[in-house]
C-alpha cells in the first residue's frame, strides 16, 4: 500500500498530524494535507487506496465520508477529554485508531474495528545533543491558578528550570527537554500524552503522576519515569522531582526504548500494516440514512463550534431540515456558544481563568 495512503490533519505545527506528515514523507508512505480551520475535505473524487484522519485542535472534517471509494482511518487523541465528541467522530470512519489505550473498550462497544496506537515522538528528537542545562523543564499551556501552574512555582522554588511561563516552537522544546535531567508531565485527566515520549526521547526522565493507558506497558516505573501522586501536597511533589533530579543529573534511558519502537514512524507503519491487510468497509456513517448523516453532522458541528458545517448537515438533510430530536435552533446556539468560548480562552485567558476558578464544577473554561 505503500504511496497510497492520505494522511488528513488540522494544521499546526508540532501537532500528531504534522509529525506523522513528516514520518510518511521520510518513509516515502503515501502523502498529506495539512488544512485550515474549519476547512473540511471532500474524499469522493479522490483516488487513494486508504486514508487517515487525524484528530487536530484545527478542525478539517471528510464532510463526505458515508461516499468515500477507498479505506478511511480516523486518530482519535483526545477521547479522554470528550468521548461523547469521539463517539462521533468514529462513525466516519472504517478503522478507528485510539491514542488512550483505556478508551478502546468504550469505543469498541459502538465500532467493531478499533485499535490501540499510542502517541509518539519524532524520529529527529533521538539525535538532538544531550547537555545539563536544567534540571526540571516543562513546555505546555499553563493557566494562571491552575494546579499544573503552582507546581511549576514550586518546582522553580527548587532547582534550575526553564522558562516555562513562555512559549517555545517544537525545535526549542526538544532542546529543553534534551537539556533536561527531568522533564515534568502533570497529565490532563490521566492521557499518555506527547509531552511523555518527546521528553524520553531526548533522553530526559519523565516525573508524573501514575495513569492507565498504558504507561506501565511501554515504560518502566523507576527507570524511564518516576510518578507522584497528584492528589499530594504540591510542596511535597516538588520535593519528590528535586530528589529524581538530584539523584539521575544526566536523565534516564528513555532513547533506547523510544528507538525500539515508539517514534511516529513506527506508528504509521503500523497504520500501514492494519490498513493494508483489507479491513471492513463498515464505517457507521455509511449505512446511515441522509437524517441520520445530517443529524450527525449537526452534532459534530455544534462540538467543534463550527457554522459552515451546519450548513453542510442542513444540505445533507432532506428538505433541509433537521429533526425535532435535534432542532435547528439549539444546535445555532451550541455552535455560538463554543466559537464564544474559544474567543474568550484565545483572547483573554485570564478572564477565563477567573471563570475556571469561580465555577469549578463546569468543565466549559477547562
Amino acid at each position: 500500500m505503500t504511496g497510497d495512503l492520505l494522511i488528513h490533519y488540522g494544521h499546526h505545527p508540532g501537532t500528531t498530524g504534522s509529525h506523522l506528515a513528516e514520518a510518511a514523507g521520510r518513509l516515502a508512505v503515501g502523502h498529506a494535507i495539512g488544512s485550515p480551520h474549519h476547512a473540511h475535505l471532500q474524499l469522493t473524487d479522490r483516488d487513494e487506496r486508504a486514508y487517515l484522519w487525524v484528530e487536530s485542535s484545527v478542525v478539517s472534517l471528510p464532510i463526505d465520508a458515508h461516499l468515500a471509494p477507498m479505506t478511511t482511518a480516523g486518530f482519535l487523541i483526545d477521547v479522554h477529554l470528550h468521548l461523547d465528541q469521539s463517539i462521533r467522530q468514529a462513525a466516519l470512519f472504517d478503522v478507528v485508531f485510539v491514542a488512550q489505550r483505556d478508551f478502546v473498550a468504550p469505543l469498541s462497544r459502538v465500532h467493531p474495528q478499533v485499535h490501540w496506537l499510542p502517541l509518539a515522538a519524532p524520529t529527529r528528537f533521538l539525535d538532538v545533543p544531550r547537555s545539563t542545562t536544567y534540571q526540571a523543564s516543562f513546555v505546555g499551556n499553563l493557566w494562571p491558578a491552575t494546579p499544573r501552574r503552582a507546581l511549576m512555582e514550586a518546582v522553580s522554588r527548587r532547582v534550575a528550570t526553564n522558562d516555562w511561563r513562555r512559549s517555545w516552537d517544537v525545535d526549542e522544546m526538544a532542546q529543553i527537554y534534551a537539556g533536561s535531567a527531568v522533564v515534568v508531565n502533570p497529565t490532563i485527566r490521566g492521557d499518555l500524552n506527547m509531552r511523555f515520549f518527546e521528553a524520553l526521547a531526548c533522553g530526559a526522565l519523565v516525573v508524573m503522576p501514575a495513569i492507565g493507558n498504558g504507561q506501565s506497558e511501554i515504560a518502566t516505573a523507576g527507570s524511564e519515569y518516576f510518578t507522584y501522586d497528584p492528589r499530594g501536597d504540591v510542596e511535597t511533589i516538588a520535593q519528590e522531582i528535586e530528589q529524581v533530579a538530584t539523584l539521575h543529573p544526566g536523565g534516564g534511558p528513555g532513547r533506547r526504548l523510544i528507538a525500539a519502537g515508539h517514534t511516529y514512524d513506527h506508528r504509521l507503519l503500523r497504520v500501514v500494516d492494519v490498513l493494508g491487510s483489507r479491513p471492513e468497509r463498515c464505517a457507521p456513517v455509511r449505512s446511515m440514512t441522509a437524517p441520520q448523516r445530517a443529524l450527525l453532522l449537526a452534532a459534530l458541528a455544534a462540538d467543534y463550534g463550527d457554522g459552515g458545517l451546519l450548513r453542510v448537515a442542513l444540505r445533507t438533510s432532506p428538505y433541509c431540515v433537521l429533526d425535532r430530536d435535534q432542532p435547528f435552533e439549539e444546535t445555532v446556539a451550541k455552535t455560538a456558544w463554543q466559537w464564544t468560548k474559544a474567543q474568550v480562552q484565545h483572547q483573554a485567558p485570564t478572564l477565563a481563568a477567573r471563570l475556571r476558578s469561580r465555577y469549578p464544577a463546569r468543565s466549559a473554561w477547562q
